[in-house]
């Protein structure tokens, strides 16, 4: 692995297991590392989706062509979940103005310059490493895995893999919730989104 390492999540939707680090997360990670560095988010950042043995590739919530790609109907109902998942991720992270001034002491100073160099994340790969069952809109609890690793190096580059497209939308879930808008926008970027 990277020494350069910024976070890597793995996560499982489970209730019992509790990491008091990461204790606002949701879903809960089953483990967490994470670095010291911090990376801003572009606020046209891209988002490309592909499944395993798919040709087709969904790039920023642009539909799979039916006519040149043979998809079957639990594969279109992955990108339907996927792509839905990718345009409210999108939406939240451009609109929400959660500032966590609340969760640091009164007058501290939490927030890294808006002045100093960043590291931009521009783009989130996403793959799917196995096709979704017939079952994927309607599944009984347990028969789908949500389980998902969500990679952040330190030089913005962003990598979420799950065997499921619901894992998928688990991940950008908690994705969204790794990044506040700075109280100070910078005058590049007014709306700064960081995570740190």
């Amino acid at each position: 692995m990277e020494t350069s390492l910024f976070a890597i999540l793995s996560f499982v939707f489970t209730f019992s297991y509790l990491i008091s680090s990461v204790a606002g997360l949701w879903p809960i990670p089953l483990s967490y590392q994470h670095g010291v560095g911090v990376v801003w988010i572009a606020n046209d950042v891209a988002f490309s989706y592909s499944i395993a043995d798919q040709k087709q590739q969904a790039t920023n919530s642009s539909s799979p062509n039916a006519s040149t790609t043979s998809l079957t109907l639990n594969t279109a109902a992955s990108y339907a979940i996927v792509e839905a998942a990718i345009q409210r991720t999108q939406e939240r992270l451009v609109k929400d103005n959660f500032v966590p001034w609340k969760f640091h002491p009164r007058n501290s100073n939490f927030e890294p310059s808006t002045n100093a160099s960043r590291t931009n994340i521009t783009r989130v790969l996403i793959q799917q490493n196995e096709t979704d069952s017939a079952a994927i809109l309607k599944p009984k609890a347990g028969e789908v895995s949500e389980r998902y690793t969500l990679f952040i190096s330190a030089s913005g580059a962003v990598e979420i893999t799950a065997i499921s497209s619901i894992g998928i939308l688990r991940a950008l879930e908690t994705f969204t919730q790794l990044f506040y808008k700075h109280s100070t926008p910078s005058s590049t970027n007014p709306s700064s989104r960081t995570a740190g």
